[in-house]
């Protein structure tokens, strides 16, 4: 496999580690800032918004991407395989995923 890609998927992974190191924090701070006895004080909740930009951007949830596990592709993946459409017709051709039935019409 190509190291490009490599570097890709690892960083897809380093992301969904600190995704769901912080993940619990970040829901905990959230909940506060919306409740309506810290909106009166306007020092907690302003504290509590810069709290939340220490994580960084990098424990988003939405710099997580679903790739391809075979090709590192992003584009075209099924969720419930893990694999972009281009390996999912030639395994499903080969008939190597459970569940799936080969179609034509």
């Amino acid at each position: 496999m190509n190291t490009k890609i490599n570097r890709k998927m690892e960083k897809n992974k380093n992301y969904r580690i600190l995704t769901n190191k912080f993940e619990m924090k970040k829901k905990v701070l959230k909940f506060l800032n919306l409740t309506s006895l810290n909106k009166y004080n306007e020092n907690s909740y302003f504290m509590n918004l810069s709290y939340l930009q220490h994580f960084g951007r990098k424990s988003s949830v939405s710099t997580i991407k679903n790739m391809c596990i075979e090709t590192g592709r992003y584009r075209g993946v099924l969720s419930f395989y893990k694999l972009s459409r281009l390996k999912l017709k030639e395994f499903g051709s080969m008939a190597l995923l459970p569940g799936l039935r080969r179609s034509s019409w």
